[in-house]
């Protein structure tokens, strides 16, 4: 396994799972916040099949990522963590999306958009977040 890569931003981040996606690469992406918090993103053939951050799956660990001002990133070719069940509750795109924009003021406690940015930006609220982490937790167990 290689080293740990430099501090990125999110915005670098997003630009370097937009490679991996782009290339249809299947792996982990390893992060570590400077607060030394720990997450993956699994790919399978550029398209994310999870997400998870400090223990904690989908649209939640979304959040948790965006929180952080950077990361150290690695891609791992060899496996994919986290992979099985329903997935993260979003696309790639839509996550890279939500990268790029940042944490401008970061996500509510709400609602957490995960689309693209724009007036007509489809946002989830905290019901559909419950049903979401409870399907992936059946879904994919604990970890």
């Amino acid at each position: 396994m290689s080293a740990q890569g430099p501090s990125l931003s999110q915005t670098e981040l997003a630009e370097m799972l937009r490679q991996h996606c782009s290339a249809h690469d299947t792996g982990t992406v390893f992060l570590r916040a400077a607060e030394n918090h720990m997450g993956c993103i699994g790919l399978r053939a550029g398209e994310l099949v999870s997400l998870l951050c400090r223990g904690v799956k989908g649209p939640k660990a979304l959040e948790l990522v965006l929180s952080t001002d950077s990361v150290t990133a690695r891609f791992d070719a060899s496996q994919v963590m986290g992979e099985g069940g329903r997935g993260p509750g979003y696309s790639s795109d839509e996550l890279i999306a939500a990268l790029a924009r940042g944490r401008s003021t970061g996500p509510s406690r709400k609602s957490t958009s995960i689309a693209p940015s724009s007036d007509s930006a489809a946002t989830l609220d905290d019901a559909t977040l419950d049903l979401i982490r409870d399907l992936a937790a059946e879904a994919l167990g604990p970890m």
